[in-house]
């Protein structure tokens, strides 16, 4: 018999055949690092991302990166509940750098003046800086630890997701 309220570790097709009719009023889904990075000796978490479509501001290298979102934030209005990411794609001082916001259903790219772009999903390393506000300066150094760690996939960009005022997360593409 199927307890309520009780965590249940086992293949869930075979679980859920045993659930009476109307057991199940939410399921939760989400991501775990692979064990692989959690057993190793990394202090960077792996994730595998899915494709990402956002709005974004193209400059170039990081040092636009402030302008680039200013421009972003004031051509799309309201920040509330959005996600936001920055992208670089090559070397952080010539290299194309994306202030994105990932795009809402209604919203045309071409009406607010911005480029439609897709974030390329895989498999990334991932770390996360809180109070990154004050921070800032650590975003290239984490980058440059976290390519210690594994292959770089040049072919794809390094991401910043912030996540909210107090938390972001660096993702670093890897073979």
């Amino acid at each position: 018999m199927i307890e309520a309220n009780k965590i249940y570790n086992e293949d869930c097709l075979s679980l859920m055949q045993r659930m009476p009719d109307g057991f199940v009023d939410l399921i939760l889904h989400f991501s775990i690092p692979s064990l692989t990075s959690l057993t190793s000796n990394s202090k960077f978490g792996e994730v595998t991302i899915s494709n990402i479509h956002v709005l974004c501001v193209e400059a170039t290298g990081v040092k636009n990166s402030g302008e680039a979102f200013n421009s972003l934030e004031t051509k799309i209005g309201s920040l509330k509940g959005r996600k936001f990411y920055g992208t670089l794609l090559g070397n952080p001082e010539t290299g194309l750098y994306r202030a994105c916001v990932e795009i809402l259903q209604s919203e045309n790219a071409e009406k607010l003046g911005l480029s439609n772009w897709v974030i390329p999903g895989g498999r990334y390393l991932r770390c996360k800086i809180t109070d990154w506000g004050d921070k800032t300066n650590l975003i290239g150094p984490t980058f440059g630890e976290m390519a210690k760690e594994a292959e770089v996939d040049e072919t794809r960009p390094y991401i910043e997701f912030y996540r909210s005022q107090k938390e972001l997360i660096l993702m670093m593409p890897v073979r």
